[in-house]
């Protein structure tokens, strides 16, 4: 015996009230509505993922610039072999600098 024969004989010998009668009705239909309840949450965590890859990628690509600049700092920094009293304070906080940002760079990185 079926649901829906089961029901409708269910029908021949109880009284269902409206509300019992939607309930049933709701159970019924469940199966064809919860497809289209997934289809749209799995629409929403597809976007949602793209979204969030592509702030990553943003952030990646962000990260690699700043470590790129900071390289050509870092190598110029290298260059300076020599230097007069004067430029070495200014160097010196600029290698300050350089390792702060680096720092940081790497604590953004993990």
């Amino acid at each position: 015996m079926t649901a829906l024969e089961r029901n409708l004989c269910l029908v021949d010998w109880i009284e269902i009230t409206p509300e019992d009668s939607l309930l049933n009705q709701l159970t019924f239909t469940w199966p064809f509505r919860i497809s289209s309840i997934v289809e749209n949450s799995e629409a929403k965590l597809r976007r949602a993922k793209d979204e969030a890859l592509g702030h990553l990628s943003a952030l990646q690509t962000d990260l690699s610039e700043r470590m790129d600049l900071l390289w050509i700092r870092a190598k110029r920094q290298q260059g300076l072999s020599r230097m007069q009293l004067s430029d070495a304070n200014a160097n010196v906080r600029e290698l300050d600098q350089l390792r702060t940002m680096i720092t940081n760079l790497a604590e953004e990185a993990s």
